[in-house]
């Protein structure tokens, strides 16, 4: 797994080229704390898997929630209303 460079550059260890460093846009220390358990530990259920990519759909397919949950962020608010949506 270390040399898949997923969470540190072998060659630069400071730098942020790996694939946390290109993903990590997260805004808050909760967010990339959440993103670095999933690239380490991704979900195997369909179910979770299925789920989740519905709630990236419903983001995409709405330019005003998508903007409302950058400003919600990390907050249990942006969270449920993502699973609202996804349940729909």
């Amino acid at each position: 797994m270390h040399d898949l460079e997923l969470l540190t550059n072998t060659l630069a260890p400071r730098s942020s080229v790996s694939l946390f460093g290109v993903l990590n846009n997260a805004k808050t220390p909760g967010g990339s704390r959440l993103l670095r358990v999933n690239i380490l530990q991704p979900p195997r259920e369909l179910a979770t898997i299925v789920q989740r990519q519905k709630a990236v759909q419903q983001i995409l397919d709405s330019e005003e929630f998508f903007y409302s949950f950058q400003v919600h962020g990390d907050s249990e608010a942006g969270e449920g209303r993502i699973q609202c949506a996804v349940q729909k």
